[in-house]
Order: structure tokens, then C-alpha cells, then sequence
């Protein structure tokens, strides 16, 4: 009874794909290719595995190699290949025609859309299916063939990474099937492999392969069109050093690159997130996968790093959770970290205040000099702000000229003390338009001694800041917890 790992490693599935590239690019056989292609296929995601390529003469489907892991497998597979002549209709001659993938989970005792021919009934009773995915092949925008898949009975059905890899494994397959197809005829052959040997290359990741020194020795195209730098360009250079890389864990963590280094080659990978600089200084963030490499790869120490751009999926992110024009988190951002920040208190049993502002005067600021000159107001504001508390505070902008404090572990003469240095701090004179403005805050402070509710903590401290704006007191105190209203510093 064979043993199948619960989860490959990428590096293996990554090494897979670059080895058929290799027979891609070195012209193989189809027959050559497709063998290779089925066998990669099953070893790696599968159980049997079936490449279906249509017919030059008919066009339809024809069944151009299997492959399963065993050699009984394989024998009832070729028998079942035997009697399959084309193919001009079943789930792989959709697949084909629509070019949609198809999934799906086979309930035990239903069979398959495929089982249409004589031979399969033995391979049901000896192996069942649990699970089918059948994967268009694709060259210049156009299905060439199909791969079909499916898990012996018992074995848990395709994961979403299992498809991105049989995809991924079809696409360059389609890509060698496009050569082939290519070849025959002799008056274009040439200039559609060289772009074919594009396509190869090109995948959407950078794929960057480094030594024990983290020197580049491998560099693909989506790295080139990324980072900006063409391959001669970085060929035995200090990846990090040229792309001045910092890195993060994947729970945020900011960590450093021996950290990462180290974990890679003790663990065999790491992963997180890279915030780099492009030729061009513009700045790319990207989702890092890092996988060791075996010592006859890349040397002892080799690491294989893949990279997936995520900058402007991240400045979208950014966008809908932080203020465009302080860039401070905005009121849904705060919302969360105010839950995050009462859930701590709670379970340390420390108490944790919250500040709440707004300018005074700051209307006529705008209908005086305009809002132009009102922006920048908020825009300084909001950088005083951050200043001046601790690294630990949340600043936030909940909208115009209100602005919001988390400060955590922090009783009532600690949050007193912060507030008087945000009032001093924030009513220092700003130059705006060639004019000096004192825009001073009225300030509110509610502690959440009592409340596990972070509305009504907001409401608290924003009632409090009225109270102080209304007596002009700079500073007002909405203490939840009525014991420390017996305990709340002088104003």
C-alpha cells in the first residue's frame, strides 16, 4: 500500500514545472511530453492521470498518454486507453470545447461523468474514484487538449493550491502542444517558437533562484517586468541589498533577512511579505514564498524565492481603511483596533482610555483661507498627532476635523498626562498660506474601567470633548467606571 505526503512541497511542484519547461524549450517529442506530463501530474496531485490531445487528422479527442502511481494502475489504464478511440463527447471534450475547468467530488457510489467505456468498470471496482479535475491545455489563447485527474476512493478531493499547480503544469504543457502544432507548418515555425519560448517564460510571479551567498542565479521574466531590472543586470548580485528588501512575517511581524534566511534552510521555507524598491524606485510589495533547495539545485544553502506583486491590491486595501488625506486609519480601521484594544484590556485587566478631538476655529480656517489651507491644517495635525503619543497609541481620523486616540495600558493620570501633551502639542502654531494659525483641540478622555463596549466608550469620550469645547476647559473627563470619577486628576 503506497504512502502519499499530505501536502507536497512547493518546491517540489516548482522544480516540476521547470523541468517540463526544460522539455518544452528542448523541442521533445510530443508523445515524450505528454508521458512526462501525465507522470508529473499524478505524482504530484493525482492519482491517474489522462492527457487528452485532439486528433491532427479528425480533430477530435484522443487519449496521448496516463499514468498512475502504480504499476497495476497503469496496466488497467493502458487497457482502458486501448479501447478509447476519438473522443467527441464526455466532461474532457467539454472542458475542451468551453474551455472552463471542471471539479468536482464523486459521492462513494456515483460514477463518473466518464464512465462511458468498457474497461473503466474494472478500474471503479479496484480504485473507485473520490474526486475529478480536468484542466484546459492552452497555446495563444486557444484549448489544444485537456488533463484529467481523479483520486483513487478515500482520498480527500482537490485543494485549491492542487489546481493552481495542475493549471499552471497545463498551461506550459499547451505551451510545448503549441510547438508541436507549430512545427508543421515550416513558413511560420520559426517565429512562433521564439514566441513560444516567451510563453515559457512568462509567468506572472517572479521566480528569482539564489545561491548560498543570496546571490541571483536564476532570474525569469516576470522578475524583469516587476523589479525593472533585466537579467544581466542582477546575475550574481545581493538580491536584498539591490531591491533594499524588508521583510515581515505573515502575522505582521516585521522581521529581519538572516531570520528569514535561517528559517528558510532550517525548515525548508518560509513565507510572508517583502516590501522592496524597483529600478525605477517605485516600491513593490509582494506575498513571498521561500523554498530550500537540494544541494545539487542551487549548491548547498540554495533558496528558491517566488514572488507575487500585490502592490496595488494592497493600496486598495490601504485605501478603504485609511484617511486619503492624513493617511491615518480611518473610522472603520479604528473601529477594529478599538475592539482588538477593549478585548485586551479585558483579558489583562488593564485599563485603556480613549481621546477624542476636534480644532477649534478650525470652519473659519476653511471659509477664511480656503480648504485648501484646511487641509493642510489636518494634514500637520494628523502628523502631530502621531508624535506625540506613544508607539503603542492608535491615531485615527474619524472625518473632518475629529480625530480619535487609543492609548492602551494607561490609567487616569496616564491618559491625563497624554492629553495635556496632545493639547499643548497640537495648539503650537502652524504656517499655512503664508499665515501663522493657532487651532487649538477641545479635548474628551473616557477611560474604560466599566465598559466592555467600545460605542459606548466612543460616546463617552465624544460627550466629554463637548463638555470641554463648551466651557472651554481644553479638557473634560468621561470616565465610564464611576470609582474613577473619585480618582480622575485635576483638569
Amino acid at each position: 500500500m503506497r504512502s502519499w505526503p499530505a501536502d507536497p512541497a512547493p518546491v517540489s511542484r516548482l522544480l516540476a514545472l521547470a523541468e517540463l519547461a526544460e522539455l518544452v524549450g528542448a523541442a521533445v517529442s510530443l508523445q515524450t511530453l505528454a508521458e512526462r506530463v501525465v507522470e508529473l501530474a499524478a505524482r504530484q496531485a493525482g492519482d491517474a492521470s489522462v492527457l487528452w490531445l485532439p486528433s491532427l487528422s479528425s480533430g477530435e479527442l484522443e487519449c496521448a498518454a496516463v499514468h498512475h502511481p502504480e504499476p497495476a494502475g497503469r496496466t488497467l489504464l493502458a487497457e482502458v486507453q486501448a479501447e478509447i478511440g476519438d473522443l467527441d463527447s464526455g466532461a474532457a471534450f467539454t472542458v475542451v470545447s468551453t474551455g472552463e475547468a471542471l471539479l468536482a467530488d464523486v459521492p462513494e457510489g456515483l460514477l463518473p461523468v466518464m464512465d462511458v467505456h468498457p474497461g473503466y468498470q474494472a478500474w471503479l471496482r479496484r480504485y473507485g474514484v473520490s474526486a475529478i479535475a480536468i484542466l484546459p491545455l492552452r497555446a495563444r489563447g486557444r484549448v489544444v487538449g485537456a488533463l484529467a485527474m481523479s483520486r483513487d476512493r478515500g482520498r480527500e478531493g482537490y485543494q485549491d493550491d492542487d489546481v493552481l499547480f495542475l493549471q499552471a503544469l497545463a498551461d506550459v504543457a499547451g505551451a510545448g502542444v503549441g510547438l508541436d502544432r507549430l512545427q508543421i507548418d515550416s513558413t511560420i515555425a520559426m517565429e512562433e517558437l521564439r514566441r513560444e519560448g516567451e510563453l515559457v517564460n512568462h509567468v506572472s510571479d517572479a521566480v528569482v533562484v539564489l545561491d548560498a551567498e543570496q546571490r541571483v542565479v536564476s532570474w525569469n521574466s516576470a522578475a524583469e517586468r516587476i523589479y525593472g531590472y533585466q537579467r544581466g543586470e542582477v546575475l550574481d548580485g545581493d538580491l536584498f541589498a539591490l531591491l533594499a528588501t524588508d521583510f515581515w512575517a505573515m502575522d505582521g511581524e516585521a522581521t529581519c533577512r538572516e531570520e528569514v534566511i535561517a528559517n528558510t534552510l532550517r525548515t525548508g521555507g518560509w513565507a510572508g511579505e517583502l516590501r522592496e524598491r524597483g529600478a525605477d524606485g517605485r516600491i513593490v510589495q509582494s506575498l513571498a514564498s521561500f523554498s530550500g533547495l537540494p544541494d545539487n539545485t542551487a549548491g548547498p544553502g540554495g533558496i528558491v524565492v517566488v514572488n507575487r506583486d500585490v502592490t496595488e491590491q494592497r493600496h486598495k486595501e490601504h485605501l478603504a481603511t485609511h484617511d486619503a488625506l492624513t493617511s491615518l486609519p480611518n473610522r472603520r480601521l479604528m473601529s477594529e483596533r478599538l475592539d482588538r484594544a477593549l478585548a485586551e484590556a479585558v483579558r489583562t485587566r488593564l485599563s485603556m482610555a480613549l481621546i477624542f478631538l476636534d480644532l477649534n476655529g478650525f470652519k473659519a480656517v476653511n471659509d477664511r483661507l480656503g480648504h485648501d489651507a484646511g487641509d493642510e491644517v489636518l494634514r500637520v495635525t494628523a502628523r502631530r498627532l502621531v508624535d506625540l503619543v506613544r508607539g503603542s497609541d492608535v491615531v485615527s481620523r474619524l472625518g473632518g476635523d475629529e480625530f480619535v486616540v487609543i492609548a492602551t495600558d494607561v490609567g487616569p493620570d496616564g491618559a491625563h498626562t497624554l492629553g495635556r501633551r496632545i493639547l499643548v502639542g497640537v495648539s503650537t502654531p502652524i504656517l499655512v498660506a503664508g499665515e501663522w494659525l493657532v487651532v487649538p483641540p477641545s479635548i474628551g478622555i473616557a477611560l474604560a474601567g466599566g465598559t466592555e463596549n467600545p460605542d459606548e466608550l466612543l460616546r463617552a469620550a465624544d460627550a466629554a470633548m463637548y463638555r470641554a469645547k463648551q466651557q472651554g476647559i481644553g479638557i473634560a473627563h468621561g470616565w465610564i467606571n464611576p470609582a474613577d470619577e473619585m480618582a480622575q486628576p485635576a483638569g
